[in-house]
């Protein structure tokens, strides 16, 4: 089974995708204090579960700025390696304006 393409926003000049920054999410996942592997699982179920009740919907995935990691921030790379995973469920994706968070609209 291929992937399906999901729209991935440039984050120099980010534009509004059709109000997804307006819209206030249904529920959101906050990752702060996870392993990169306890993300990744927690992201996928909460994903496919949202789809599920709220299709359609925008959702907030919380990863944080990577203040407290050792090295470079693990969880927003980790997360958009999932969303591309996840493709059948989200219809696009786009870092927030706080950096630490991405909204995420289901199919």
């Amino acid at each position: 089974m291929g992937y399906r393409r999901i729209r991935k926003i440039d984050q120099t000049n980010p534009p509004d995708l059709d109000g997804i920054r307006h819209e206030s999410p249904v529920t959101e996942l906050d990752l702060h204090g996870k392993t990169v592997p306890q993300a990744r699982t927690a992201a996928r179920s909460f994903i496919t579960t949202s789809a599920r009740k709220h299709p359609g919907r925008v959702v907030r995935i919380i990863t944080g700025c990577g203040e407290h990691s050792l090295g470079a921030p693990k969880l927003g790379a980790a997360l958009e390696s999932e969303l591309l995973h996840l493709s059948s469920y989200v219809a696009e994706s786009v870092l927030d304006l706080d950096h630490g968070s991405y909204l995420i609209r289901l199919r």
